[in-house]
């Protein structure tokens, strides 16, 4: 192996401990990532990497092309359907990935509740987004300033409105909140 070699990470920003590599050898340079998140969210700071000219980019691109409302444009509409749902007496099924996006569901919906002091019974349909949950407060210092800085006061991810649900079809027909793992298109998703 050439002597001339560098790889350097960089932290990606989608899910906890994902990064980015850019690698040096000799004048040739690559930057490799799989998904990154160039915009904070609820509980993990942007994607970064030093101002770089690589020779080859190898990256993921699922939303690539997409263009999308803002976050809080889609936090908004997905929290008025869920609402809009709960008030009717209907019930909502959010199929959404253990890692990552359950974080940012949770974190969503808790706050949404205490700000506006509903109580809805909200629930995983496995333990691993709990299992999950674990990770995120282990490594605090991957996630957002936001969640470092109160953690000490607050564990954002010890949720006080969202439990685990071992039996999720005893369950589906008696609480109205439920997370299952699978797509991510969370408002498209409604079930009542």
């Amino acid at each position: 192996m050439d002597t001339d070699f560098e790889i350097k990470a960089y932290y990606a920003g989608h899910v906890l401990g994902a990064a980015m590599f850019h690698i040096r050898v000799g004048q040739q340079t690559l930057v490799y990532t799989g998904d990154f998140n160039t915009t904070a969210d609820r509980h993990l700071g942007s994607a970064h990497i030093d101002r770089c000219r690589p020779d080859v980019l190898i990256t993921e691109s699922t939303y690539g092309s997409t263009v999308r409302d803002s976050r809080r444009a889609r936090e908004r509409d997905f929290m008025a359907k869920v609402v809009d749902c709960v008030r009717r007496g209907g019930k909502v099924l959010v199929p959404v990935f253990a890692v990552g996006r359950a974080q940012e569901l949770c974190i969503l919906l808790e706050t949404y509740l205490e700000r506006m002091n509903l109580n809805v019974p909200i629930y995983f349909a496995s333990g691993l987004s709990e299992k999950v949950n674990t990770y995120y407060s282990l490594f605090v210092s991957w996630t957002n300033e936001k969640i470092q800085s109160t953690f000490h006061q607050k564990n954002i991810f010890d949720f006080k409105h969202i439990k685990v649900c071992y039996l999720f079809f005893q369950f589906i027909f008696k609480n109205r909140f439920i997370f299952s793992h699978g797509i991510d298109h969370m408002s498209n998703n409604l079930v009542q």
